[in-house]
């Protein structure tokens, strides 16, 4: 049991973000082998890593759940809008001849398992899969919370959404497409990969057996979909305000006239 414990690979997805700069300060303090780059700070304990993202993932390699979710409350305080609703992944791992990740056994097959910038290549993909798997879970939450709009359109063709709901929402999906895209940046290799030639095939191949792609290709054309549901409701109370402002406006002429009309009489 211990054996399985020390072999685990457990992934989080814990915050929107870390303050990474806070981090490092907070860990330098314990730990003697922390390193910082831009967007990741790690450190390795004897047999154990910890990789802390900037886009507020944490991965561990030879620590159990309890240890796991002790320090991930101890840097709590440096987490931007943090959750108690972890999103979760764990892997078994072991020593071979060539790293892969077996689909199978859901284990990853390591060529070195002392160095912490090889097992960053991996990290970082693991890191940036469970965050993907935050926002697909939002995703599919949104979708279901707005499932009702094209059903009422379809048969009233109205909606009961007002305005300020509509711009909230569609500032939300602007927020979740510019994590997506920005924060967590799938579509290029992460500077401190590109910077270290010698572990980027392991950060690709890991990327590749993740579907890392293809899952933001399908994230942002649901996002985008439902933008476009959620631009043709705007566009529709714009429409129904203009109508409203033509109707107020020959309302008004129709009584200026009334008046006139009324103001010759009184003369005659």
């Amino acid at each position: 049991m211990q054996k399985e414990i020390d072999m685990k690979c457990l992934t989080y997805s814990t915050a929107s973000g870390y303050r990474l700069a806070s981090v490092y300060t907070f860990l330098h303090k314990k730990e003697k082998n922390v390193q910082r780059f831009s967007d990741v700070v790690f450190y390795q304990s004897d047999t154990q890593f910890v990789y802390i993202f900037a886009f507020g993932a944490v991965v561990f390699w030879g620590q159990d759940s309890n240890q796991s979710l002790s320090f991930i409350k101890s840097i709590e305080q440096f987490a931007d809008e943090p959750t108690t609703q972890f999103e979760i992944d764990e892997f078994f791992y072991e020593v071979g001849t060539k790293t892969v990740i077996d689909e199978i056994g859901n284990t990853i097959i390591l060529e070195n398992d002392t160095d912490a910038f090889y097992k960053l290549s991996l990290s970082y993909a693991l890191g940036q899969s469970i965050k993907l798997a935050s926002h697909e879970k939002d995703l599919k939450s949104t979708i279901d919370k707005m499932a009702f709009i094209p059903r009422t359109l379809a048969k009233t063709g109205k909606t009961s959404l007002k305005r300020n709901e509509i711009a909230k929402k569609m500032g939300e999906l602007y927020l979740q497409k510019s994590s997506i895209n920005s924060n967590l940046n799938v579509m290029h290799t992460p500077r401190v990969i590109w910077d270290h030639s010698e572990i980027e095939p392991h950060y690709h191949m890991a990327a590749d057996f993740l579907d890392l792609h293809s899952r933001v290709e399908s994230l942002n054309m649901g996002l985008t979909m439902i933008q476009d549901l959620l631009e043709i409701l705007e566009d529709q109370l714009n429409h129904k305000h203009s109508s409203m402002l033509e109707w107020i406006i020959i309302v008004l002429i129709f009584v200026e006239v009334v008046l006139f009309i009324a103001k010759d009489l009184l003369k005659a």
